[in-house]
């Protein structure tokens, strides 16, 4: 025996997705576009393969990622995959990125020297330590 009615329930639902359209109807967010660029998965279940990615690259195509193996796959399996969704699990972390342009996209990505040069050090400190 449940506590609501099925109209009860709807009714709830109804308002949760306005009060939810609410909060994102707002100028300053339609500002601001980001791109999904990357998800990872989880099955729910232990073992191997239980984690995976899927990746955008540059040119908007989607790569599913399972351990060494990797396939392109249209982005509606990206936006749909029910995977783990029933044990908790599914998507659990998703990446975004402020939306470039096509040719903003293949802009060479220029480092900053912080960055590279603390890089350098590390990999020769541990290729020195590896050799010693």
């Amino acid at each position: 025996m449940t506590n609501f009615d099925v109209p009860d329930i709807d009714h709830h639902l109804e308002r949760l997705q306005a009060e939810v359209t609410a909060v994102f109807d707002c100028p300053e967010l339609q500002q601001c576009r980001y791109d999904l660029r990357a998800v990872l998965m989880h099955t729910g279940l232990p073992g191997r393969k239980q984690i995976y990615s899927y990746v955008q690259d540059v040119e908007g195509v989607w790569w599913k990622t399972v351990d060494h193996e990797v396939v392109d796959v249209p982005e509606e399996t990206v936006l749909t995959d029910p995977t783990g969704l029933h044990l908790g699990a599914g998507p659990y972390l998703l990446f975004y990125s402020r939306h470039l342009t096509y040719e903003q996209l293949r802009e060479p990505l220029i480092w900053p020297k912080l960055y590279s040069v603390n890089f350098l050090r590390q990999f020769y400190s541990h290729m020195n330590a590896l050799l010693s």
